[in-house]
Order: structure tokens, then C-alpha cells, then sequence
């Protein structure tokens, strides 16, 4: 399977969640069920935005 998956969040509640370390705990338990090859953060469209780029022959749910 692969998968780009696009994480769009707006900045004030971005800035509100990373310093409050609630962001860090969510990507955290995102990357530890996908495993990705890699993951990027970036602005799109005026939003905090994470690329994270999954190359796997498992299924997520296992």
C-alpha cells in the first residue's frame, strides 16, 4: 500500500496545540501506527500542513 495522507490544521489552534505538547502527542501515535518513510511540515494554502509518505505492504489495522 501507499499512501500520501495531507494533514491540514489552522494556525491558531496549531500554535495553541504545539505549545501545549497535544500535537506532539497526536503525530506521535499517527507515525507509530503508519511507520513513515518520511514526513514533512510545511504552510499550504495558510495552514500548517504535514505530508507524511507511507510505503507499507501491511494493513494499518494489524
Amino acid at each position: 500500500m501507499r499512501m500520501l495522507l495531507r494533514i491540514k490544521i489552522p494556525v491558531e489552534h496549531g500554535n495553541r496545540t504545539a505549545r501545549d505538547g497535544s500535537m506532539a502527542k497526536a503525530f506521535e501515535s499517527i507515525f507509530d501506527k503508519l511507520k513513515p518513510e518520511a514526513a514533512y511540515f510545511s504552510m499550504e494554502d495558510g495552514l500548517h500542513t504535514a505530508y507524511c509518505f507511507t510505503i507499507s505492504t501491511r494493513s494499518i489495522n494489524s
